[in-house]
């Protein structure tokens, strides 16, 4: 005879008793945070530096600094050796982060959760892609269910964590559902909260820190090299800060959730200007972080015109005194910059973006010359010529 299986009776939630608010879920965070702080942060700190290795790299090898022949094999092979592990290492951080989160009691050190996180490696990996995909095809079918999967099986991950290889992939999709369902708005609207106030702390953290990183950056040249360690390092804090925070306050949601369900709590109904509300505030939430961003991506992109700029003009002026040098010893001006290159390294006479020589001419007699670059910042946008007599 089989057994019945019955599921829990729904019961109203008794006074007290219900889904925590977003103020207090950020407050169990922090306190937890501030008591594994150290295990949470090495756990964060490796993938951070080498992500900043490779990002310090890439930008280095598309630079003014690095357009000797010379350097870029070295350089690129370098790069696409740090891909690999960069990729592997963010993703198993993660994964050990969630173990860490799940098991905070626990007295176990960061390198215990990575031991145990590559053991549910392929399984984790294997339902966030799944979960990825199922997403992005609903938002691929005009948004909206999109964003229903996303909340729906966002939790799934966490479940497999939990229960180990044994729950398996499908059965944490499926139980994710179970669980978000009828108390979707609540965790919407919950994490839309926090998400609003992370942004604008990291906004406001990171504008105090973007300005002592440019006062840093004013110390120590102007390169885009130095522009992206110095932002990079600068960066540092709010990622080994937030991510922790942001995963702890994730998984006391869905635990509590989680719980609630399975007591057999039916949360309190939604008042309707909520339900109303939430999805105005999280177009909004989509529309303005997006319009922050392009802003941004600008300023930046201004930022590195800017120093390429900076490049331009000094080298221009460094080559007119290595020209001037030349003139004195042959007596008169060369009829091309590749003349010089035992004076000067072919990189410092061509443009940081293009990686072409500068526009050089020689006067008539090679008694003087003229030489020129393109500058890109639009105050400024033409030609930048110096010529000989002129001074630097």
């Amino acid at each position: 005879m089989k057994e019945k299986i019955t599921t829990p009776k729904k019961v109203k939630a008794p006074a007290g008793v219900g889904l925590l608010g977003t103020f207090d879920l950020i407050g169990m965070a922090f306190s937890i945070f501030k008591k594994r702080w150290k295990t949470l942060i090495m756990i964060q700190i490796i993938p951070a530096v080498l992500a900043l290795i490779f990002g310090v790299l890439s930008v280095f090898m598309n630079s003014g600094e690095a357009r000797g022949e010379e350097l870029s094999p070295l350089l690129g092979l370098g790069v696409l050796v740090l891909v690999i592990p960069v990729i592997f290492l963010g993703i198993w951080s993660s994964y050990a982060m969630m173990l860490a989160v799940i098991n905070h009691k626990q007295e176990k050190g960061w390198k215990d959760f990575y031991r145990e996180s590559i053991h549910l490696f392929w399984g984790l990996l294997g339902i966030t892609i799944l979960v990825t995909l199922i997403t992005f095809g609903g938002f691929l079918l005009l948004i909206v269910p999109g964003f229903i999967f996303a909340v729906w099986y966002g939790y799934a991950t966490w479940i497999y964590a939990e229960k180990g290889k044994g729950s398996g992939l499908i059965n944490a999709i499926r139980e994710s559902k179970r669980i978000v369902k009828g108390y979707f708005w609540s965790i919407v609207w919950r994490n839309l909260v926090f998400g609003v106030l992370a942004g604008i702390a990291i906004m406001i953290v990171a504008g105090i820190l973007g300005l002592i990183g440019l006062a840093f950056g004013g110390i120590f040249g102007q390169s885009e090299v130095v522009v992206t360690l110095i932002n990079d390092i600068f960066g540092l804090p709010i990622q080994v800060i937030v991510a922790p925070v942001s995963m702890l306050f994730a998984y006391l949601l869905f635990s509590n959730v989680r719980d609630l369900k399975n007591k057999g709590i039916d949360k309190k109904p939604l008042e309707r200007w909520v339900k109303i509300l939430v999805p105005i505030i999280i177009v909004v939430v989509l529309i303005v972080p997006g319009m922050l961003s392009l802003v941004a991506v600008k300023a930046l992109n201004v930022a590195r015109m800017k120093s390429r700029d900076a490049t331009r003009t000094q080298e221009l002026n460094q080559i007119k005194i290595i020209l001037d040098i030349y003139q004195g010893q042959n007596g008169i001006y060369p009829d091309d910059l590749t003349e010089l290159n035992i004076l000067l390294p072919v990189r410092n006479m061509s443009d940081p973006l293009t990686g072409e020589l500068y526009n050089y001419q020689a006067l008539e007699g090679s008694s003087g010359f003229k030489v020129c670059a393109e500058l890109e910042v639009i105050e400024q946008e033409g030609e930048y010529c110096i010529e000989s007599g002129d001074d630097t």
